[in-house]
Formats: C-alpha cells, sequence, structure tokens
C-alpha cells in the first residue's frame, strides 16, 4: 500500500520516523522530496497529482511548521484538494491542544498526535485499518467453488464467502459529527479528549456521542 506523506519540510526528524513505523510494517510511504530527480520530470504540481493518484491514503501532519508559511500552507492544500478530487481517504495528524491556523477543507480521519512525539503504534495501526478485508475476493472464490453445484450453489458460495470476512477495523473508529460545523469525520481520541475541529477550528471535547 502506497502513502502519499503531507508535510512540512521542517519536520524532518517526524517524517524519518514516519517512513521508518510504515516501512517496518511493509508500507511504502511517498515524501515527494526524496524521489530522485529523474522522477521528477513534469511541474511539481503534476508530479504530486500522480504520486497522489498512486496512492491508498494521504497523511497529512498538521505541526506547527506545517502553519508556519504560507509557502508551506499551499502546497498542503494544494494536496489536500488533490485528494478531494480523487477521492483518497485523508487523514489528519493534528498536534494536541493546537489550534489550526487555516482550515482544512477534506479530510475522512483526524487523529490527535502529541507533537512533536509521534505515537508510531497508532500510526501503524491507523494503516493497517485501512488495508482490504478482501470481501469481494472470499466472495469470488466461494462463487468460484460453490458453481460445481451448480448457479445456486455459485450464489450462496459467494454470500458464503462475504460472511466469513472479517468486519474491517475501520467499523470500530467512532464517526463523528463536529456540533458546531456539522462535518463527520472519523476519530481516533480518546472519550473525554479535548480537540480543534480542522474544518471549522473550533474547540469541543469529545463526549462518546456520535
Amino acid at each position: 500500500m502506497n502513502i502519499f506523506v503531507s508535510h512540512s519540510r521542517k519536520d524532518l526528524d517526524l517524517v524519518t520516523e514516519v517512513k521508518r513505523a510504515l516501512g517496518v510494517v511493509d508500507y511504502s510511504p511517498i515524501v515527494y522530496e526524496d524521489l530522485p530527480q529523474e522522477l521528477k520530470a513534469g511541474p511539481d504540481m503534476t508530479n504530486i497529482r500522480n504520486l497522489i493518484n498512486q496512492s491508498e491514503l494521504v497523511f497529512i501532519f498538521l505541526t506547527q511548521n506545517a502553519f508556519s508559511t504560507n509557502h508551506t500552507l499551499t502546497w498542503i492544500q494544494y494536496e489536500d484538494h488533490i485528494s478531494s478530487m480523487l477521492n483518497k481517504p485523508v487523514i489528519l495528524f493534528q498536534g494536541i491542544n493546537q489550534p489550526p491556523v487555516s482550515p482544512v477543507i477534506y479530510f475522512t480521519d483526524l487523529v490527535p498526535v502529541q507533537f512533536p512525539l509521534l505515537d508510531t503504534i497508532t500510526l501503524q495501526s491507523v494503516a493497517k485499518s485501512f488495508k482490504s478485508s478482501g470481501a469481494l475476493i472470499r466472495g469470488g472464490a466461494g462463487a468460484l467453488l460453490g458453481s460445481l453445484f451448480g448457479p445456486v450453489g455459485a450464489l450462496l458460495g459467494f454470500f458464503g464467502g462475504l460472511l466469513t470476512t472479517p468486519q474491517s477495523p475501520l467499523a470500530k473508529v467512532p464517526v463523528i459529527k463536529c456540533p458546531k460545523c456539522n462535518y463527520s469525520y472519523r476519530y481516533w481520541g480518546s472519550v473525554g479528549s479535548f480537540f480543534y475541529c480542522p474544518y471549522c477550528l473550533n474547540g469541543w471535547i469529545y463526549n462518546g456521542g456520535a
């Protein structure tokens, strides 16, 4: 699974830890600055769009450095915009008690982080949760096996394959709706935690409700 990493270039230590943590569990983090020059033949905007298109996930790290300059913020906003157009899951890693300076218009998940530290276990868990559960593959295999007993057997085999597919880990992550802006997203924080909504920038406490 390819994961595009959107970040500030000032967060070199953080990005190095992200790459190490994802590499340990066999993911391929894509960091634009790391690419050899021959893979940057076109304009940066086009190259980044192509890389996001080739990725299954986009991780955005909203550190203080990400908001420190208009240049960095503009690039992060562009990468977020492209992710939205390509309908990619966008996971925001946002500093705990860190008020955002600018709204993020599109995201699917919010993970609170105690920057500059990085909880690599949580990082790996988030990535793993997005791996396909293989429902359609299992269903197809069941149908193939059931087809030996005719059309009815194929149908029963297909649904049998689906039923034996484990529940996606994402189903266990609560989907919350901001009481201020009504934007909905998965929240990876704990009940009772205070955070700022990346969309409307208002702070609120997650009480365990939807």
